[in-house]
């Protein structure tokens, strides 16, 4: 009689377990719904935005997400727990954004409807565990955000000022014939116009990204100390930038309007950009050293009392 009881049992709905496949026909399915949503804004942004020196870090961005969320994927399978009510608000967010965007061709709306989806498609399979796992990715995905150009404008023009006002004293104070009227800079004979791209903030969004994932990688745990190094990111791109423009001014003086404007141009943009990342690294390191040095002055004073 057990013996047929227990037979029975194992054929119960409630007995039977879901076959090994179906969790990854689930992820599939999702998959799928996410490149139709987002395959055609890739695919604008690739023959559009993305040409542009100003957006080229965005590819690299979406090669770091798919890389961190594969590298912690295992983690996320084992990850328990749902949250359905919180995952589809930020689902019905998303939409909406990308709706409006897509229809309005508002790149920044449909751009920055990637968060808030990929967060509630995370809450719906995996819950807050899950969430906490795969945070950065879904988070890193914002610097694939494309800004207006009103905004650009907007934040470019006083940064633009800063970088010819800093030049121009400067040069002026070792000894060049230098002056400026607007964000035109005259050297001896040459003008050099402080373009977009040496205003800083397309350093400054570049190395906010490499940052990130730089403190990201070598997992820093301090939060005032990744806070610090993050808000300096933008001091240090513009100083980048600034040593950017004096470079540049000196070899159009020294050289004249040719060398200025030829292959020295850009090979100054990638040097100073890796100048800036060196000082990322260093500040890094000098905040580690001054923690470990107020760390023990801390644990001297307790043991002297």
């Amino acid at each position: 009689m057990n013996n047929i009881l227990d037979h029975a049992n194992s054929k119960s709905p409630a007995a039977r377990t879901a076959p090994a496949w179906a969790p990854w026909l689930e992820f599939a399915l999702i998959a799928l719904g996410l490149a139709v949503m987002f395959l055609p804004t890739y695919y604008d942004l690739a023959r559009g935005p993305w040409t542009n020196p100003h957006e080229a870090h965005g590819p690299f961005v979406f090669a770091i997400v798919i890389g961190t969320a594969v590298a912690r994927w295992k983690q996320f399978l084992a990850a328990r727990g749902s949250a359905p009510v919180a995952g589809t608000f930020a689902i019905v967010v998303g939409v909406l954004l990308y709706i409006v965007g897509r229809s309005q061709e508002f790149l920044v709306l449909e751009t920055s409807a990637q968060v808030p989806v990929l967060v509630g498609v995370l809450l719906c399979l995996k819950g807050w565990q899950g969430l906490r796992i795969l945070w950065f990715p879904a988070a890193f995905i914002a610097f694939t955000i494309v800004w207006p150009n009103w905004f650009i404008d907007r934040l470019t023009l006083p940064l633009k000022q800063v970088a010819t006002n800093f030049t121009v004293s400067t040069l002026y104070n070792w000894g060049y014939p230098v002056s400026s009227t607007g964000v035109v800079i005259m050297v001896g004979a040459y003008q050099l116009q402080v373009a977009d791209a040496c205003s800083g903030l397309n350093t400054i969004i570049s190395l906010m990204s490499v940052g990130v994932l730089y403190l990201y990688m070598i997992a820093r745990t301090g939060f005032l100390r990744n806070a610090l190094i993050i808000a300096a990111m933008p001091f240090i791109a513009l100083a980048a930038n600034v040593l950017r423009i004096m470079g540049l001014a000196l070899i159009t003086y020294h050289f004249g309007q040719a060398a200025g404007d030829s292959f020295i141009h850009q090979f100054a943009g990638l040097f100073l950009f890796a100048a800036a990342l060196a000082l990322v690294f260093m500040l890094d390191a000098v905040v580690e050293h001054a923690g470990g040095l107020i760390r023990r002055l801390i644990n001297l004073r307790r043991q002297a009392a």
